[in-house]
């Protein structure tokens, strides 16, 4: 699979959800700051990034992107828990990593 198809695949699913949560497409002058969303995002995406550097750092560990299910790597296992959530829907959350040593 190509990065586009990729993407192109990630923007359908993106475009599905907004359909289901808002019942319409992204539309131009709907009253909202566009660039204070951008901006709110993009915020957002920093404390992400910040986030798993701060974790590499810890456990001095590059591989930790390499995201596998619920396996990150050799030192750190997650384990996922059920949470109750809006409308009684359950959700996995995830627990710290426990550091396999």
């Amino acid at each position: 699979m190509t990065v586009y198809k990729r993407l192109a695949m990630e923007l359908a699913k993106r475009d599905r959800k907004g359909w289901k949560s808002y019942g319409k497409p992204m539309a131009m002058f709907d009253g909202r700051d566009t660039f204070l969303d951008m901006y709110e995002e993009l915020l957002d995406l920093a404390v992400y990034f910040t986030k798993l550097k701060m974790e590499e750092e810890l456990l001095g560990c590059s591989s930790c992107r390499k995201l596998n299910k619920f396996k990150i790597c050799k030192k750190i296992t997650i384990t996922p828990v059920p949470v109750a959530v809006k409308k009684r829907k359950l959700k996995t959350r995830l627990k710290q990593p426990v550091i396999n040593a």
